[in-house]
């Protein structure tokens, strides 16, 4: 399980992610970034009901779970991330899910990265006028 300093748990952070954040897509994982300047990364997980029924939702909610606890032990920048399960999610094995998860995390790291170095070019100028 991940730690609580890294979990998204509450709607309204969910919201502000969908609604500021960037999207990126995979077949199996659709991904939202927010970039924010704290110390721990937070992942939220959002799985439909167009994936399945109860059990099949809740065994690819704790895939990936696992997936972001693997991804966390790899340093990810600060930000919020979604994940939101597509249908064809069911189907991936594992390694599959791990690997997608990782190329989007790495596309995502870069929009974070680039994010908030602009922002803070962006307070820098207004500092110094």
């Amino acid at each position: 399980m991940l730690p609580r300093a890294n979990r998204l748990c509450q709607r309204k952070d969910f919201s502000k992610v969908y609604s500021r954040g960037r999207q990126i897509r995979s077949p199996l994982v659709a991904l939202y970034v927010l970039a924010r300047s704290g110390v721990e990364p937070r992942f939220g997980i959002s799985v439909n009901k167009k994936v399945g029924g109860a059990v099949q939702r809740n065994k690819v909610k704790r895939r990936l779970r696992e997936v972001c606890r693997r991804v966390l032990r790899s340093s990810a920048p600060p930000g919020d991330y979604v994940l939101v399960a597509q249908k064809g999610v069911l189907d991936a094995d594992f390694e599959g899910l791990s690997v997608t998860v990782g190329e989007l995390m790495s596309r995502a790291t870069k929009e974070v990265t680039s994010c908030v170095s602009h922002r803070a070019r962006g307070r820098k100028d207004r500092a110094n006028p």
